[in-house]
């Protein structure tokens, strides 16, 4: 049976950036992943970096990440695909508060951002229709990364750096052994480890619930496509966040293509089952975001979609991950819930899960936001709170 310092169970952007922190502490961690790296829900990520959240301590997080995937190369030695291209949130008057709370949060921690009327915002993306909007919050230092890249690449620097990685192996089961952990693996052996953290995402709840870590998860789907407009339109401008349609439209490398998705309010309440989490969008949304794109963007209209998927968010109930200690099982991390906007955050996840592990507890952001015990329990096992929305 095969020992480990630390088993991480996942492969997606949050897994693989704790094995690398993890390397980075003197640990020589294991990764066990079912399928490659960023399998799951990771790799069907726009891979959007923003730092426009209106909690304090997740603006910290963002800023981290933001700026580590700018420069991944240098700090790890591979390449996150980041591009720079600016982030743009646009709102009618309705979102006018909420817009203007988050830009003077946004501010007070260091973010460059920039509050836009309708004139600003006709300069950053001169082909918007502005009829509906009164205001725009603009982050010239947004932009994009790649998914892959970035769990492929945390992958292969923690490996370099000492880590294992076992890539096509499932973890089955858990079972506490002592003061650590036997692994059950899908092939029939077992492995142990003296710390367990399971950071598979929606299947997390699988193996912990035996053990008294059950996350309170609701399962929602999102969809996106690849949108090619005529050739006439142009290069394209920043990421568009249009908070009165509830769409995104972000530049797709320099070619002239976009993706396009819906936002939170958007989304698909009744997942399908597909093992990944991953499959393609339906016809009649790529229909309704090719209408509500020519909308917001009328020298778009006549494009075509160039291919399209859809996966599966995992959101707790007030929006935020769990990723601690599961009370009472000593040394067993649980990570899941990333509620759809965890990439950007995956630096500081990775950071702030090995301080948990070798420190005992997280110095380098406030991570009281992700505390396991911050839902409050009901007689069906299910967290109270607000849904995210």
């Amino acid at each position: 049976m095969s020992a480990y310092d630390v088993a991480v169970i996942g492969a997606g952007t949050t897994g693989a950036s704790v094995a690398y922190f993890l390397t980075q502490r003197g640990l020589r961690p294991v990764v066990f992943e079912k399928t490659r790296a960023a399998g799951g829900p990771s790799g069907a990520s726009a891979g959007m970096c923003r730092q426009h959240y209106a909690d304090p301590a997740i603006v910290d997080m963002a800023k981290f990440g933001c700026e580590f995937l700018a420069d991944m190369q240098a700090r790890t030695g591979f390449e996150s695909g980041y591009a720079k291209c600016g982030y743009l949130v646009v709102g009618h008057p309705e979102r006018e508060g909420a817009i203007r709370g988050v830009y003077e949060t946004m501010r007070a921690r260091g973010v460059e951002t920039e509050l836009c009327d309708v004139g600003r915002i006709l300069e950053l993306e001169p082909r918007l229709a502005v009829d509906d909007l009164t205001i725009g919050c603009y982050e010239p230092t947004g932009g994009y990364a790649q998914p892959l890249f970035v769990a492929d690449g945390f992958l292969r620097a923690a490996e370099r750096d000492g880590a294992t990685l076992r890539l096509g192996t499932r973890v089955t089961g858990l079972r506490p052994d002592g003061g650590g952990w036997n692994l059950w693996l899908g092939d029939g052996t077992r492995a142990s480890a003296e710390v367990v953290i399971v950071a598979c995402g929606p299947w997390a709840n699988k193996l912990t619930r035996g053990l008294g870590g059950v996350v309170p998860l609701a399962l929602s789907r999102g969809q996106a496509g690849r949108f090619r407009p005529r050739h006439s339109f142009g290069l394209p401008g920043p990421i568009i966040s249009d908070h009165a349609q509830e769409l995104w439209i972000k530049p797709e490398g320099d070619d002239g293509h976009y993706l396009i998705g819906g936002r939170g309010g958007r989304l698909d309440r009744s997942p399908h089952k597909r093992p990944t989490g991953q499959a393609g969008a339906d016809e009649a949304m790529l229909e309704t975001f090719a209408s509500e794109l020519a909308r917001r963007m009328p020298a778009t209209q006549g494009g075509v979609w160039r291919g399209s998927w859809s996966s599966f968010y995992d959101f707790t109930p007030d929006g935020n991950p769990v990723i601690d200690q599961i009370p009472g099982r000593r040394n067993l991390i649980v990570a899941t819930g990333m509620s759809g906007h965890c990439f950007k955050l995956a630096p500081s996840l990775g950071l702030g899960t090995s301080e948990l592990v070798v420190d005992g507890s997280v110095r380098s952001f406030d991570w009281s936001v992700f505390a396991y015990g911050r839902f409050a329990r009901t007689r069906s096992g299910l967290a109270a709170g607000r849904g995210p929305g």
